[in-house]
């Protein structure tokens, strides 16, 4: 049998440049698998039953991610009901379906993507987050106004870490009226922040690049996983900021913690109280 030849043509990508800076030599990398029909965004919609809330997820992508050249990455992650069979009938010619077919955590899709094939800007949205009108537009206007920014994340509804902004509404209606009217661009109202909750987060694919794919420890199974991914995109040089001119809808419990058994959560922060209880954290120097 043959030995198997895989060629992969390059005759047209760029390589970084000797004298180029840290930052241009990461651009260059990250542009690489760029070609000139290549989206601009990568949306991917992460989902795990709940297909209601799923389905405003992505209809509001739909309708409120204007002039934007954007790809849609829709992942089924294990789910029970007809998730799978209504992302199959979104109408979206830029569309691709994951269809992971048990639930092994919200990290698990992520392996099997290929970064390399994602846009320049890849934007994560659970699906229990609306967006709103002029959403992406302002993100993209905040993370290219400086090629040091790595992450940029939106204000939104339920959420803690004061990124919370609750607006008072009837109905869907009335709530997009307020955002619509809430969300003009603003420099004045970006923030850099040392930690965030990451909701709706547009990421610089050379931070993804340089931090590896996918961010984030996947022992931080929910707790302290924010926390881990923003710190690992600071170390790596990149700004991380909170676009307060932005702001979207996390349509979820935060108070009463929707879909969660606190107990069982509490669990993994237990064990570390349990072994740091009453004893000295050393720092590793002897004096």
């Amino acid at each position: 049998m043959d030995n198997e030849i895989i060629e992969i043509n390059t005759d047209r990508v760029n390589p970084p440049q000797v004298g180029d800076d840290l930052y241009t030599n990461r651009t260059a990398i990250a542009e690489m698998g760029q070609t000139d029909d290549s989206a601009e965004v990568t949306i991917i919609v992460l989902a795990y039953n709940r297909l209601e809330k799923t389905r405003r997820c992505v209809e509001s992508v739909l309708r409120y991610t204007e002039g934007i050249n954007y790809e849609l990455i829709l992942v089924d992650n294990g789910s029970t009901d007809e998730t799978l069979k209504y992302f199959k009938s979104v109408q979206y010619d830029r569309k691709r379906i994951i269809h992971i077919t048990k639930n092994l955590g919200s990290l698990f899709p992520y392996l099997e993507m290929n970064l390399n094939t994602l846009s320049r800007f890849i934007c994560v949205l659970a699906n229990d987050l609306i967006v709103t009108s002029n959403w992406m537009e302002n993100l993209l206007t905040c993370i290219k106004s400086d090629r040091q920014i790595g992450l940029v994340n939106p204000v939104c509804s339920n959420t803690s870490n004061l990124q919370c902004i609750q607006f008072p509404y009837k109905n869907n209606e009335e709530m997009q009226r307020k955002a619509k009217a809430f969300n003009h661009s603003n420099p004045r109202k970006w923030e850099d922040r040392q930690r965030l909750i990451t909701l709706g987060s547009l990421f610089r694919k050379e931070a993804l690049l340089t931090c590896g794919w996918p961010v984030g420890d996947a022992g931080f199974f929910h707790d302290f996983g924010d926390d881990d991914m923003t710190f690992q995109i600071r170390r790596a040089g990149y700004r991380t900021v909170l676009a307060g001119d932005t702001w979207i809808c996390h349509d979820h419990d935060l108070i009463h913690g929707e879909g969660k058994k606190p107990g069982e959560f509490q669990k993994s922060l237990g064990y570390w109280e349990s072994k740091l209880s009453g004893k000295i954290l050393w720092s590793g120097c002897v004096g």
